[in-house]
C-alpha cells in the first residue's frame, strides 16, 4: 500500500510540476518505500520478459533432448499450467479466504521460475523414459513401464522440495508465506497429477493425432495391399 501511494505521489507531482512551462523543476522522493517502488517496478518489467522468454529457452533445451516438438510444446503447457494452479490456489487462499489486499509483488516472478525449474526435470526424467520403454515394449507399453519406474523416485523428490519450501509457510514475512505455500501446491500438483496423468495423456493424444491425420493415415495396410493387388490379377 505504501508503494502504491509513492507511485501516486509520484504522478501527481509529475501532474504538478508540467504546469510550469519554462521552468525547470526536479522533484524526487526517497526513503524505503520509493526504492522498494523502483524494485518492484523494474521486477515487473522483468516478469514480463520472463513470461515470454524462459518458455522459448526452455523449449528449446527440450527441443534438444526429445527431439521432438509437439510433445516439448506439450511439456511447456503443463508447467505454465501447474503455475497457474498454483497462483489461483494462493490468491483463493490468502486474498478471498483470508482477506489480504492481495499477493505480494515477488510471488508471481519467483513462483513462475521456480516451478519450471522444477517441472522440467521432472519432465525430462519422465519423457527419457517413456522413449526407452517405447522403444523397447511398444508406444502403451512403454507408457505404463515409464510411469511405473517413475512415479516413485519423482514423487519422493517431490515431497523433499515441498517439504523444504513448506518451511517458508512458518516465516513472519507474508510474502515468504504466499511463495511457500504456492510452492507446495505446484510441485505438489505436478507430482501427483501432471506427470503420472496429464503428460502420458497429452503424449499419448499427440501420437493418436499424428497416426490419424498424418500422411501414413491415408496408405492401406499391407495386408489391404496384398487383397486389392490379388482381386486385381
Amino acid at each position: 500500500q505504501a508503494m502504491d501511494q509513492v507511485e501516486t505521489l509520484r504522478q501527481r507531482l509529475k501532474e504538478y510540476l508540467g504546469e510550469y512551462d519554462g521552468v525547470h523543476v526536479t522533484a524526487s522522493i526517497a526513503g524505503v518505500n520509493a526504492a522498494s517502488a523502483d524494485v518492484r517496478s523494474l521486477t515487473h518489467a522483468d516478469q514480463v520478459q520472463s513470461w515470454f522468454i524462459v518458455p522459448i529457452g526452455v523449449f528449446l533445451v527440450l527441443l534438444i533432448a526429445l527431439r521432438d516438438p509437439w510433445s516439448c510444446f506439450n511439456l511447456v503447457a503443463t508447467v505454465v499450467l501447474t503455475y497457474a494452479f498454483a497462483l489461483g490456489a494462493t490468491h483463493l487462499l490468502f486474498v478471498t479466504a483470508l482477506g489480504a489486499e492481495g499477493l505480494d509483488w515477488k510471488v508471481p516472478y519467483f513462483l513462475f521460475v521456480l516451478l519450471v525449474a522444477v517441472g522440467v526435470d521432472y519432465n525430462i526424467f519422465l519423457m527419457t523414459r517413456l522413449q526407452e520403454e517405447s522403444a523397447r515394449h511398444g508406444f502403451r507399453g512403454g507408457i505404463v513401464r515409464a510411469i511405473g519406474q517413475t512415479g516413485g523416485l519423482i514423487s519422493s523428490a517431490a515431497a523433499i522440495t515441498a517439504c523444504s519450501f513448506a518451511s517458508f509457510m512458518f516465516s513472519p514475512l507474508s510474502s515468504l508465506r504466499q511463495l511457500g505455500f504456492a510452492l507446495v501446491v505446484g510441485i505438489t500438483v505436478d507430482a501427483l497429477l501432471v506427470q503420472p496423468l496429464l503428460v502420458p495423456c497429452g503424449h499419448w493424444l499427440l501420437r493418436r493425432s499424428r497416426e490419424v491425420f498424418g500422411p501414413s493415415h491415408h496408405v492401406l495396410p499391407r495386408r489391404d495391399r496384398l487383397q486389392l493387388s490379388n482381386i486385381a490379377d
